[in-house]
């Protein structure tokens, strides 16, 4: 896997966290 999207991905599964936490 390409270390560029896997950094994507938890790029963006923290801003799914982070938009969570924040409502």
């Amino acid at each position: 896997m390409s270390p560029t999207l896997h950094n994507r991905g938890v790029r963006a599964l923290v801003a799914f966290a982070v938009a969570g936490l924040l409502g």
